[in-house]
């Protein structure tokens, strides 16, 4: 009877391992299986992360290209800037009258619609006779205005706008706006041939290769393009409001620009009035740029 028992439970045991055995050879291929999924999920991950990083290289080098791109086109916009100096002040003036009297004289032809915004600069004691700021709206034309003036600019004074001339003439002077913006369209360059030199150092102009002019960079005139602390007027005839700021470094390259002027207001006839006796506009041919741009940096 001993015996038998003890076979029987023997038996029971047998029975009972190989239910185990048979439970772990399931687990064994399972867990065999699970990891050859997930080695196939892994390569499958692998290719994906390769194809993503090669896509974030590429939109890295796309994303850096349309950086320069805005920075091309925002200085190009500013370019499109210039300044002129030494232009009689008056209350009541009209802005785009005193602008289309010198382009009468320079021979170029200038509308309202040219000329994305203008305005003079707030007055001053240091400067009686603020400088008027133009931006036009296409680069041509700006460059066009800018080659002209400079072709006659010996002989253009404060005379254009008064009836009665003047025994001293005020020389009126032009440059592009050197303002807030701009102050990177600038760069130090050593042993060049410098369009400003500031305590000892060169600077020169990049050049930007623009395919086509900027039409749709118009931009309101705020003011904050210049050194001044607000804007005196406006072409459009809204008051200006006025808009501090701190003065920063980058006012130092504008008021490079600016011409020497005495502390006292000069005495000029007024009000202004527009000159019958103007000079016929002959053609002149445009002169080429002073400052060689600089190739583009890569």
């Amino acid at each position: 009877m001993e015996v038998q028992a003890a076979r029987a439970e023997i038996d029971a045991l047998k029975a009972d391992n190989q239910g185990f055995s048979n439970n772990i050879s399931g687990l064994k291929s399972e867990i065999k299986s699970d990891i050859n999924s997930l080695r196939n999920d892994l390569k499958i991950l692998n290719v994906k992360n390769a194809t993503l990083n090669k896509k974030h290289s590429l939109f890295e080098r796309k994303i850096s290209y349309l950086n320069s791109l805005m920075i091309e086109y925002e200085q190009a916009s500013y370019a499109n800037k210039i300044r002129l100096s030494n232009i009689p002040f008056s209350e009541t003036e009209d802005i785009f009258s005193l602008i289309k009297i010198i382009g009468e004289f320079i021979g170029c032809t200038v509308v309202e619609s040219d000329i994305d915004f203008s305005y003079r600069l707030k007055l001053k004691r240091l400067m009686p006779l603020p400088p008027i700021i133009i931006k036009f709206v296409r680069k041509e034309m700006k460059n066009k205005f800018f080659s002209l003036f400079w072709a006659k600019k010996e002989s253009i004074n404060t005379n254009l706008f008064f009836a009665t001339k003047l025994d001293n003439p005020k020389k009126i002077y032009i440059s592009e706006d050197m303002g807030r913006e701009t102050t990177s369209y600038l760069v130090e360059e050593e042993d060049s041939q410098p369009m400003l030199i500031r305590n000892g150092n060169d600077f020169v102009q990049f050049g930007y290769d623009i395919a086509t002019d900027l039409e749709e960079c118009s931009s309101f005139a705020t003011g904050d393009e210049t050194e001044t602390d607000e804007v005196l007027t406006h072409q459009i005839g809204k008051p200006s409001k006025k808009r501090k700021f701190k003065r920063s470094q980058s006012c130092k390259i504008s008021e490079f620009l600016k011409p020497s002027l005495p502390n006292v207001k000069p005495t000029l006839p007024s009000p202004l009035t527009t000159n019958p006796n103007l000079p016929s506009t002959s053609s002149v041919k445009p002169k080429q740029d002073l400052v060689t741009p600089l190739p583009k940096n890569d």
